[in-house]
């Protein structure tokens, strides 16, 4: 039998259902597997992968997991046993009372966190605020920031036009210098040309002049 080396306890953590399956209550989540003709040993246990309430064995298709006996005292293939309902009910009872129990701790626990939670919120109220406030201003130095940043941009382009400026200003003096320098290249030019033509007629009213004296002398 698969459960001939179970212990009056052991059963007495059975639930049993209309389907026959056999759920341990309290399982250390290992399962024990026992040789035929060999006593049950440590290294007999095949670990567990549990996935929601159940369990499902690696090594071994065996629908039970229970931990070693906890007393040499067996159960006997020789007939039914009887388990005595009072131990069962004061077992659960136990059980039970273990639970509320931890329900009890978790609740004084979650009671003295909500407290202290509370204290602190109230003892740093003005720290909040002040964190608040410093967002606030952070925000505020951001925005002057980037209106510096804007303002810096608009800084550059207007000294960008104004270097261009400056070029245009360098090219337009040196055309300017050219043509003053052409200009006065043409009026010295003309000047003489206007000198030529004076004395050219300077000579020819003294030849005319020269010409009219001789015929009268004559």
């Amino acid at each position: 039998m698969k459960y001939r080396e179970w212990t009056v306890e052991d059963w007495k953590r059975i639930i049993w259902s209309d389907k026959t399956k056999i759920n341990r209550i309290g399982s250390d989540g290992r399962q024990w597997v026992k040789p035929p003709g060999n006593m049950i040993n440590s290294e007999d246990s095949n670990p567990l992968d549990f996935s929601g309430s159940g369990s499902r064995s690696r090594n071994s298709t065996a629908p039970f997991h229970t931990r070693p006996p906890p007393s040499s005292e067996h159960l006997r293939t020789g007939g039914p046993t009887e388990l005595s309902d009072s131990d069962f009910r004061a077992w659960v009872k136990e059980k039970l009372s273990e639970h509320d129990r931890r329900v009890e701790a978790l609740e004084k626990d979650n009671a003295y966190l909500r407290s202290r939670v509370e204290e602190l919120l109230k003892d740093n109220k003005g720290l909040v605020e002040r964190n608040k406030e410093l967002e606030a201003e952070l925000e505020r130095a951001e925005e002057r920031v980037q209106h510096a940043e804007e303002r810096i941009q608009h800084a550059e382009e207007r000294a960008q036009r104004a270097e261009e400026r400056a070029r245009s200003a360098a090219a337009l003096n040196e055309l300017y210098r050219t043509f003053i320098v052409q200009k006065a290249a043409l009026d010295a030019l003309q000047e003489s040309e206007r000198r030529r033509k004076v004395d050219e007629m300077v000579d020819w009213l003294r030849g005319i002049f020269t010409t009219s004296r001789t015929k009268s002398l004559s």
